[in-house]
């Protein structure tokens, strides 16, 4: 059985989704914060089966977790300066522009 395991992102935006709704509707709080419980446990159940049902049911392509793969085209020139950089940040080219796209992709 797959376990359910909440990221601390995902347990903020049910804690900040409840607090927005309680001031104006303390029992629509509640529901909304047990509806999305009882939904990703079902989710956790059955990993991608209703998902992929809607996206039939709605005539939409699915969207895929990326692989992880990424292949890129840049000129010459900056492969060679990447390599360079990489070299000395003591680090491979491909550890070296994960840590670049990630500093990239961070909020703030």
């Amino acid at each position: 059985m797959p376990q359910l395991i909440w990221s601390p992102q995902a347990l903020l935006d049910v804690q900040r989704l409840s607090r927005f709704l309680a001031p104006k509707n303390q029992h629509a709080a509640k529901r909304a914060v047990t509806a999305i419980r009882q939904s990703v446990k079902v989710l956790s159940l059955q990993p991608g089966q209703d998902y992929l049902a809607d996206c039939k049911e709605q005539g939409v392509q699915p969207e895929k977790p990326a692989s992880g793969k990424l292949l890129l085209r840049v000129p010459p020139e900056i492969h060679d300066r990447a390599i360079v950089a990489a070299q000395a940040a003591g680090k491979c080219l491909n550890r070296w522009a994960t840590e670049v796209l990630q500093h990239a992709v961070q909020p703030g």
